[in-house]
Formats: C-alpha cells, sequence, structure tokens
C-alpha cells in the first residue's frame, strides 16, 4: 500500500523552556536536543526538565516509540539524526517527534525515515540555521507494508546493525588489549617498577629530535610523498583519510623524509604528546614543522616499544606536567628529547612484546576487514528494504 507518511503519524515539536528560571531544568523529564541524537536509540538526554518546566513551555510530551528527527542544526550540512525513543521525552525546538499510527511498526518507521537521508539532506537550506521544511519529508509517498512485514524488515535491517556494532566493540577491545599486554610485559603506570636501566629519549634514538619542513600542504599526487601533518594523526596513533602532499620546491622538505620505525611527536596545541611510529608501509613520506622526529636506535629500543610507551598513563602524566603553556600548551625537541625518560628493557623482552602487538594488529586488520565487510552489507540491507520509498 502506498501512502503519504503524514497520513500514517502524527507530529509534534519542541520547544526551550525559560532558561532564567531554575526550577525548569533538573528534574526526572529528558528534554532532547541535537546534542542527544548519537545513537540509533534515546534513553536519556544531557538535560532535563521538572514537571513545571514541562508546563511553561512549548516542549510537550512525546511517547515511547516515537522516531525523532533533527530539523534544524548545523550536522544538517552531511547528517540526517534520526532516533527511536525508548521512553517517553520532551524536545526542543531544532526537533520533530513522528509518532507512529496504529498501523506502523515503530522501529521500522525510524528506520524508514533514516533511510530517506540523501532525498531530506538535498531540501536542507541555510538561514539562521541549517534546516529543512518537515512538510518535504511528511508529503513523500512510501510504500507502507503489512504489520507482519514491517516487524520482519526491522528484525533483519536491526540484525546487520547489531554485527556491525559488535565489530565496533571488538576493534575498541583490541585498542585495549595493547596497553594492557604492555603492562603486563613492562608494568604500569609504576615507571621502571622492574628497575631497568632508565635514558632520555635522545640517548636510545639515533640522534636529537628533528623539527619538520615548514611548507604548505597541496592535494595528494602518487607522484610526490605524503605530507604527514598534525590533524591527519588520530588519538590513537593512526593515518587519517584523505592524504595531502607538501607543495613549494622539492628542496624544502627532502631532507625531512621518514624511514620506517621514526616516531613523530606533536609539540604543541591541543594535541601536544600525541605520537605516531612510521612503519615503512604507508608509501613514501615527509612530516610538517609542527612534529618531532625521534629514530629509535635498534640496539637499544624497538619503535614499537617507545610508541607503546607513549600510550600509557605514566606518558600522559609526564605531557601534563611538562607542557608549557604560554599561548599554547607547549613541548619542545630538547624537552622531548632530554626530559622524557624511558626505561630499557632487555631486547628480547622487547621483541616477545612486539610479536604479541604483531598478532594483535592481525586481529585488527581482520576485524576492520569485517566491518568494512558488514558496514557494506548494512547498507545494503536497508536499501533493500526501503527501495520502494520515493
Amino acid at each position: 500500500m502506498r501512502v503519504r507518511i503524514r497520513d500514517v503519524v502524527s507530529v509534534a515539536g519542541g520547544g526551550t523552556p525559560k532558561r532564567s528560571t531554575a526550577d525548569y531544568y533538573g528534574g526526572p523529564i529528558p528534554w532532547v536536543t541535537p546534542k542527544d541524537m548519537k545513537a540509533a536509540v534515546i534513553t536519556g538526554s544531557q538535560v532535563t526538565l521538572t514537571e513545571a518546566g514541562l508546563r511553561n513551555s512549548p516542549a510537550k510530551l512525546v511517547p515511547e516509540g516515537s522516531t525523532l528527527v533533527v530539523v534544524r542544526s548545523g550536522v544538517l550540512k552531511h547528517t540526517l539524526p534520526v532516533a527511536l525513543s525508548a521512553l517517553p521525552v520532551s524536545l526542543n525546538q531544532d526537533m520533530k517527534a513522528l509518532i507512529p499510527g496504529a498501523q506502523v511498526h515503530a522501529p521500522w518507521l525510524s528506520m524508514l525515515v533514516k533511510s530517506l537521508e540523501p532525498k531530506v539532506l538535498s531540501w536542507v537550506r541555510a538561514t539562521t540555521a541549517d534546516n529543512f521544511p518537515i512538510d518535504n519529508l511528511l508529503d513523500l509517498v512510501v510504500d507502507l507494508p503489512p504489520l507482519e512485514e514491517q516487524r520482519r524488515i526491522a528484525a533483519v535491517v536491526e540484525k546487520a546493525a547489531d554485527l556491525v556494532a559488535s565489530q565496533t566493540r571488538m576493534a575498541g577491545l583490541l585498542d585495549t588489549l595493547a596497553g594492557a599486554v604492555f603492562a603486563e610485559s613492562f608494568g604500569e603506570p609504576i615507571v621502571n617498577p622492574k628497575g631497568w636501566r632508565v635514558a632520555p629519549l635522545e640517548e636510545v634514538c639515533l640522534g636529537k629530535g628533528k623539527y619538520g619542513a615548514n611548507v604548505p600542504s597541496v592535494d595528494y599526487s602518487p607522484e610526490l610523498p605524503r605530507y604527514v601533518r598534525i590533524t591527519d594523526i588520530s588519538e590513537n596513533g593512526v593515518l587519517l583519510p584523505e592524504p595531502r602532499s607538501p607543495g613549494g620546491d622539492r628542496s624544502a622538505w627532502s631532507d625531512y623524509a621518514l624511514e620506517a620505525g621514526d616516531l613523530l611527536f606533536a609539540r604543541s596545541g591541543a594535541t601536544v604528546g600525541k605520537t605516531y611510529l612510521f612503519r615503512g608501509t604507508e608509501g613514501a613520506a615527509v612530516y610538517a614543522g609542527y612534529l618531532i622526529r625521534f629514530r629509535p636506535n635498534p640496539k637499544i629500543v624497538r619503535p614499537d616499544y617507545i610508541f607503546a610507551y607513549t600510550k600509557t598513563e605514566s606518558y600522559r602524566a609526564w605531557v601534563k606536567s611538562h607542557a608549557n603553556v604560554v599561548a599554547q600548551p607547549n613541548i619542545n625537541a630538547k624537552q622531548y628529547g632530554r626530559e622524557l625518560l624511558i626505561p630499557v628493557p632487555p631486547l628480547e623482552l622487547q621483541d616477545v612484546f612486539v610479536k604479541h602487538l604483531e598478532a594483535i594488529d592481525g586481529m585488527r586488520r581482520l576485524t576492520s576487514a569485517r566491518l568494512a565487510s558488514l558496514d557494506l552489507v548494512a547498507e545494503a540491507t536497508a536499501a533493500r528494504a526501503f527501495a520502494g520509498d520515493s
């Protein structure tokens, strides 16, 4: 059966109680705003209302099972946040709730609206804030299967999403496992509990730290190396996608080529202390000026050992205590080289640790491949389920 969405749902909007009245806030009633719309199911909110706050504002209570949609927010430039409410909630004025009628299975409606994301985003207009007309969505004509078929579709799509979520959790657990293996092998957070020699970073490396090239970045070209910048490095030390290449004259950056095993340390700003281990498998690369390169001495330390050390609580505490704050936090090459003290376990023990890391990395690659495959399956499942919508 073909229906307009507005014929099978009712719509509720939201509002904001007077901010200056403290008695309106902090009660038991969830008050959902775009900031809360980061999950497929809403079970609470950052800000809550009292009964008085609900009575004295346009924010009315909508029932459990409502489909919540962000209709005004900067996030609409690229994403349509949609969620199913697991409990009665109120909304702010940037939200709408679609309340399913008797012919509609609540989870199916939420999945349907999310499947319409490309179409909805094409309506987004920028006035005082990015928004789209809710009537456009309500006027869409869609296929409405029988209730039992809606339940079946929702269960299939939900199963695919659950598989993606489980692999995502597995990837997080593998990151935790690497830290646990380090702690078991070398002790953490107590620095050097086993009495090994402790040496400044530059004494276990081949020379002092070297600042990177100060050149602009340009669109990536396979004929040029990758230009590694602070913004390219994630919090867990992985290069982010969308590489750039170094610009300007080649002589300005050719002396900053990275070699396998080089470690980069961020020297300023909110990212101070962030690290990256260049393994050589990334292709040719040079590094930017706000990074400092240290090249570990293979006769003393393994690069993986030092990199893992920079993920510990001990290292984070050192960064916090040594970051000089003038205009912004800063740790220079001399501080890193002379003041960052590294416990030096026997190489044999470091090598055992590296083998454990290699096994974990193998599992991580397998998990990433499964996750990519499951993402495609989940998208295809949802696309097939709602292919008739227009």
